[in-house]
C-alpha cells in the first residue's frame, strides 16, 4: 500500500459512521481498514510504556513509531463517529482505550452479536454432497470472529465443532482422525478435508454409476400393447370354425321302443308320446287324489261337529 494512501478503505467507514446502533458492523468495517493498513494489532494492544531518558536510541524510536502509529488509528475513530460520541471521545489519545470504552458502551450490541455467530457457528451444518471448502472457510470465520469479541474457542474446540457439523459420509475421516490423535491446524483440517472430499465422490459416485448401469429394464404393458395386439388379430383374421355335425345313428340300426330303423329311442316320436301321457296322466292321478282326502276330512270332521 503506499505511504501516502496508508487508509485507502476509509471510505467504508466514512459512509457507516458510529452511532448508538451500529456498533458491531462499525468495529467490523474497522478491522477490515486497519488490517488492510497493517494497523489492525494497536485495537487489541495497549501502548508500550515510555522509555526511560536514557535508553537506548533504538528503544526509543520503537516507542515514537507506536505512538505515531496510534495517534493515525485514534484519528481514524474519531472521524468515522457520529458528532455526539467524538465530543465523549475526544480527550481520549489511546486507540485501544478508546476501543476498550466503546466495548463497554455498546456491551448489549457485542452479547447480541457474539449469540448471533455462537448460534450460526453451531447450527451450521455441512449438507451430504456440497463442497467442504466454502464450509470450513465459514465456520474458520466464525471462530476468528468470536476471537475478536473477546471469547476465543481455542483449536481443540473449533476443530471439534467442524468435525461435528460434518455430514454422515465424513465418518471414517472423524474416526481415523481422532484414532490417530491428529492435532492440526484449522487450515492444515481443511485441506486434510479437501483430500477426503475427492475420495468420498469417487468411492460414491462409481457404486451410483454401476447401480444405473445394472438396472433391469422393464416394458409396460398399457394400451399401446393392446392395440398392437388388436391390430395384429385384425390383420390375420381366422376362420370362424364349421360346427361339428352330431352323429346320428347308422342306417341299419332300428329303435328299442318302436323297433324302427333310422332313429334312437331318446329321439322316437312314439317314445315321446307316451312319456308325455304318462306325465300328464300321472298328474291327474295326484289331483284326484288330493281332492278324495281332502272330502274325507271334511266329512269326518262335520260327523263329529254334529
Amino acid at each position: 500500500m503506499a505511504q501516502n494512501q496508508p487508509f485507502a478503505l476509509r471510505s467504508v467507514l466514512e459512509s457507516n459512521k458510529l452511532n448508538e446502533t451500529n456498533y458491531a458492523d462499525w468495529i467490523r468495517n474497522l478491522r477490515i481498514v486497519l488490517r488492510a493498513a497493517n494497523k489492525e494489532d494497536v485495537l487489541d494492544n495497549p501502548l508500550p510504556e515510555e522509555p526511560a531518558a536514557d535508553a537506548p536510541t533504538a528503544e526509543r524510536n520503537v516507542y515514537r513509531r507506536a505512538v505515531d502509529k496510534d495517534c493515525e488509528v485514534s484519528c481514524l475513530i474519531l472521524a468515522c463517529m457520529e458528532p455526539e460520541l467524538q465530543m465523549q471521545f475526544e480527550n481520549n489519545h489511546a486507540a485501544h482505550d478508546m476501543i476498550v470504552a466503546l466495548r463497554d458502551m455498546f456491551q448489549t450490541q457485542a452479547r447480541t452479536e457474539r449469540f448471533n455467530v455462537s448460534k450460526a457457528f453451531a447450527e451450521t451444518k455441512l449438507a451430504e454432497g456440497a463442497p467442504e471448502g466454502s464450509h470450513v472457510i465459514k465456520m474458520v470465520g466464525y471462530t476468528q470472529r468470536l476471537e475478536k469479541l473477546g471469547f476465543p474457542l481455542g483449536q481443540e474446540l473449533a476443530t471439534d465443532f467442524i468435525l461435528a457439523s460434518l455430514p454422515p459420509s465424513y465418518g471414517n475421516f472423524v474416526l481415523n482422525y481422532h484414532m490417530h490423535g491428529a492435532e492440526k491446524g484449522l487450515n492444515e483440517l481443511c485441506g486434510m478435508l479437501k483430500t477426503a472430499e475427492s475420495d468420498i465422490k469417487k468411492s460414491t459416485g462409481g457404486g451410483h454409476v454401476m447401480a444405473v448401469q445394472n438396472k433391469p429394464t422393464f416394458k409396460k404393458k398399457g394400451s399401446s400393447w393392446k392395440k398392437k395386439k388388436g391390430k395384429a388379430k385384425v390383420a390375420n383374421p381366422k376362420p370362424n370354425p364349421t360346427p361339428k355335425a352330431k352323429p346320428g345313428p347308422a342306417a341299419d340300426k332300428e329303435c328299442f321302443h318302436c323297433h324302427q330303423p333310422g332313429h334312437w329311442k331318446r329321439n322316437c316320436k312314439l317314445y315321446l308320446a307316451t312319456q308325455k301321457n304318462r306325465s300328464s296322466t300321472s298328474g291327474t292321478l295326484i289331483v284326484h287324489i288330493t281332492e278324495i282326502f281332502l272330502a274325507d276330512s271334511y266329512v269326518n270332521s262335520w260327523v263329529f261337529d254334529t
